[in-house]
């Protein structure tokens, strides 16, 4: 009987022994785990997004933007326009010194940052002579053929050679109308033609011809 106890005993011991061997081991590996996965999060690279603190004005406010407005074609302020129609895009400025190299632009952009427009006096051949005191500058297309959708302005006053007196992105937002389908920031007057044998269920008014 003492024998067999004593094996009873020994056979605790060495399942014990066992249980401790398996439960360090699976903690090891629990440890190794955690620590590759730690390692892995530390080296994927963070997902990428708009920065937040991209400056939206910069400049050395030599001549300084103090308002800016859109304008139908009755020179009415508004900031929602049908594809087609007239719209001034109309700058108030301000020289805090007398500057005789001077140069006005403005970008048309899409809330992604899509540029769809942009010029500048300077590209279309005016040279300043002098800007002192107030002054307003008016870029006028008589037909915006942008697509529906949202569309941010940006504005400028620089030098020729591109120092910014003052860059104001992002500083209006309005948007366009179009009365068909399509995709893209392009609205193009536009008409479509059939020949031969086609037949249409439905078509839209004046939906083209033949």
């Amino acid at each position: 009987q003492a024998v067999a106890e004593e094996e009873g005993r020994e056979h605790q011991r060495a399942k014990e022994a066992r249980e401790l061997e398996i439960g360090s081991g699976e903690a090891a590996a629990q440890m190794a785990e955690a620590e590759t996965a730690e390692s892995e999060t530390a080296a994927a690279p963070a997902p990428e997004v708009e920065s937040q603190t991209e400056p939206r004005r910069w400049g050395s406010r030599q001549a300084e933007i103090v308002g800016a407005r859109l304008l139908d074609g009755h020179g009415a302020e508004r900031y929602h326009f049908a594809s087609g129609e007239s719209v001034t895009f109309e700058i108030d400025v301000e020289a805090h010194e007398e500057l005789a190299n001077v140069v006005f632009g403005v970008g048309i952009f899409t809330p992604r940052g899509t540029e769809c427009f942009g010029t500048n006096t300077h590209l279309e051949g005016f040279v300043s002579s002098r800007l002192a005191g107030r002054a307003t500058v008016g870029l006028t297309c008589e037909s915006l053929r942008l697509a529906a959708g949202e569309y941010l302005l940006d504005v400028a006053v620089h030098a020729r050679d591109g120092n910014p007196y003052d860059y104001h992105r992002r500083l209006l937002s309005f948007t366009m109308t179009s009365p068909g389908g399509g995709v893209g920031v392009y609205s193009p007057e536009h008409s479509w033609r059939f020949d031969g044998g086609i037949e249409w269920q439905a078509r839209p008014e004046g939906g083209g011809a033949g």
